[in-house]
């Protein structure tokens, strides 16, 4: 929270969270043979971790990082964000709110056809793969709820917004998305 010291524990939060962000250059293989300067292409991207019991300091923190993306965009207006992390929040809350208005939902961006769940509801499995009862969460996140959609109870999200298209951004459009419920295959 503003005026803490790095490491503080804010809010109702049970422990500290961070929030790591990076800008990346895109290299693009077309630009080599392009003709005339082309516009430098950059993508920032956040990663964070939610508290896992603090409901005011899971909206207090989405509140704080809208606020740092919102900077970004004045200061990196042709530059795309892209954040990902685990919210310990279903996306019917008031931090998935808070994102999802300036944001877009790159699970709700794909087409169905492409999107693998591996027949979880949740993304609260604690690496117990689809033997774990997600139905009601893990204890500290309710997940109890409304379930409008197939991905309600997703507690993990990658949110994303492109950069002003006039400036020539680089833009992002997820293709597929997919749960991992246990294991990657190698």
């Amino acid at each position: 929270p503003p005026g803490s010291h790095d490491g503080d524990i804010g809010w109702d939060a049970k422990l500290p969270r961070t929030c790591e962000t990076a800008v990346f250059k895109i290299h693009a293989a077309h630009a080599a043979s392009a003709v005339g300067p082309q516009p430098e292409s950059k993508v920032r991207v956040l990663n964070t971790h939610f508290d896992h019991e603090g409901i005011i300091a899971r909206s207090e923190s989405a509140a704080l990082i809208m606020d740092s993306i919102t900077k970004s965009w004045q200061d990196m207006p042709g530059c795309p964000q892209v954040l990902c992390g685990d919210f310990n929040s279903p996306k019917s809350s008031e931090a998935y709110s808070l994102l999802s208005g300036a944001l877009k939902d790159a699970f709700r961006s794909v087409v169905a056809a492409n999107i693998c769940t591996a027949g979880a509801t949740s993304t609260i499995h604690k690496w117990q793969g689809l033997s774990f009862s997600e139905e009601m969460g893990d204890g500290t996140v309710d997940l109890s709820g409304e379930h409008s959609k197939e991905d309600t109870c997703h507690i993990d999200w990658i949110l994303w917004q492109n950069g002003r298209a006039d400036l020539g951004s680089t833009e992002l459009q997820p293709l597929k998305c997919r749960v991992v419920t246990d294991r990657m295959a190698n």
